[in-house]
């Protein structure tokens, strides 16, 4: 039997809603980011059902073993992904298993039992959510920093962990004008919309803790460097293609959503102007960010 997850109400992320359901009796916390207020919606949702059940892989092809943040990617039969958590290190987790079953629009996450459903929310939600968003031929997620600029267009800063993106988040939420603001400072959507690419925040930040379910049209890519004062260039595309790829999800299991997302990337490339940006992490830097890229892309 299956009944509607106690305490869990639709929000949408990208303008995509989220809807819950689950096994009888099962419950599951109402959201990982209480504060988070959701994105106007624009899309069909993403129902995701939560079950007590066979977390072994038995029917499954491995695609990656020890595979960063989960442990083990697989496909079953129809080429639909599968994703098996090893617990994440936690004392007391047993391992987890997301299945597919219709890739963008529907998902399965089995536990190995009733009080171990309370753990990994903030994980699977973010998964299911990167890889969605290219199966549905919808969009691409970045490992990135994302703001709006006063003038309403929006800036992605994309880069690994350890290349200061919530460094620069909090750089620019500590500039004394408070001009620009803050979408994430760990994950931002890319969404393609028929005037263009559009940059959207979302729930899930990082040591910022910053998330805005604002969305704007995407104007500009700032990649982010170490130096003194505050420096901002263009970047050749070449460099700007090689250093946005390493941020960005690809469903490789799919080989028409990778291409999709491949082509999504190219897109940008060609239609958005990159910069680099060397600074000190402070509030005056922010500024000198702001009013560079004001300037900036008046003259593109």
């Amino acid at each position: 039997m299956t009944t509607a997850a106690p305490g869990t109400t639709p929000f949408a992320v990208a303008g995509v809603p989220f809807v819950h359901s689950a096994d009888a009796g099962l419950s599951l916390p109402r959201w990982i980011t209480p504060s988070w207020t959701g994105s106007r919606v624009t899309d069909d949702p993403i129902l995701v059902h939560h079950a007590v059940g066979e977390t072994a892989p038995t029917d499954l092809f491995p695609l990656l073993d020890d595979a960063p943040p989960y442990g083990e990617y697989y496909v079953d039969s129809d080429q639909q992904l599968a994703i098996r958590s090893r617990g994440m290190g936690l004392s007391g987790d047993l391992p987890q298993l997301l299945r597919t079953r219709r890739g963008g629009f529907e998902y399965v996450v089995h536990y190995s039992r009733e009080d171990d459903t309370l753990r990994l929310q903030w994980g699977w939600h973010r998964t299911i959510f990167m890889f969605a968003l290219p199966a549905r031929r919808r969009g691409v997620v970045a490992h990135a920093a994302g703001f709006v600029l006063p003038g309403g267009g929006g800036v992605l800063c994309p880069g690994v962990s350890g290349d200061g993106k919530s460094t620069l988040a909090r750089t620019m939420l500590a500039e004394p004008g408070h001009r620009a603001t803050v979408l994430s400072d760990d994950r931002v959507a890319v969404t393609n919309e028929h005037d263009g690419p559009r940059l959207w925040g979302t729930p899930w930040h990082s040591s910022a803790e910053t998330a805005s379910p604002l969305d704007a049209p995407f104007e500009a890519i700032v990649f982010m460097g170490r130096g003194r004062g505050a420096e901002l260039a263009r970047l050749p595309k070449r460099i700007a293609l090689r250093r946005l790829l390493r941020t960005v999800a690809i469903p490789f299991w799919d080989s028409d959503a990778t291409a999709f997302a491949l082509a999504t990337v190219d897109r940008i490339i060609s239609d958005v102007p990159a910069f680099e940006f060397n600074y000190d992490p402070t509030p005056t830097a922010a500024e000198a960010l702001v009013d560079g890229l004001i300037a900036a892309l008046q003259a593109v």
